[in-house]
């Protein structure tokens, strides 16, 4: 529909001017990394949306599936995990993996209800989310140009239901 376009406009706009401020600090890289995650993203929740399965089997399969083909990266990056499995910093990575399997079966579960492109733009709440966080825990200081991002971010997000609520007519009081 025009109202979901719309949507998306804002939801592009938005990313783009939270990214150029990751553009400003980590370089072309960093702003494309990021890009290409969200794109990432964006197909994971479509194609989990049309996996014929309940959210308990789609997120398995997604995580097995994830594992399978990352587990070469390592190997081929040669990457070493020497450090990676002290004791203090298991303790976060299991921390950090329950929370990422609550988020993901969440997601897949909020898929089975939800028509996909709605999905993906609440998806970029995670931007909005993620500058949340790094204020909060990084003392990290937001310029306005990724204010307004967010802004328009949360307008993109919003959109699809502002519609619905404009058209809804009011109940009649019996």
């Amino acid at each position: 529909t025009k109202e979901k376009w719309v949507a998306v406009a804002f939801g592009f706009v938005g990313l783009y001017l939270v990214l150029a401020q990751t553009t400003e600090q980590f370089g072309f890289i960093g702003g494309a990394a990021a890009l290409v995650s969200g794109v990432g993203v964006g197909l994971n929740m479509v194609v989990n949306k049309k996996m014929p399965y309940s959210a308990t089997q789609t997120t398995i399969n997604s995580w097995t599936a994830t594992a399978l083909v990352n587990v070469p990266f390592v190997f081929i990056a040669g990457e070493h995990f020497s450090d990676s499995f002290k004791i203090e910093k298991l303790f976060y990575v299991i921390i950090f993996s329950i929370a990422s399997l609550i988020a993901s079966y969440l997601i897949i579960k909020g898929l089975k209800m939800i028509d996909a492109g709605v999905a993906s733009l609440l998806g970029l709440l995670e931007v909005v989310f993620g500058a949340f966080f790094g204020v909060v825990f990084y003392d990290e200081h937001l310029k306005f140009v990724v204010l307004l991002g967010i802004f328009l971010i949360l307008l993109a997000a919003a959109t699809p239901y502002l519609e619905h609520y404009i058209k809804r007519k009011p109940q009649e009081v019996e």
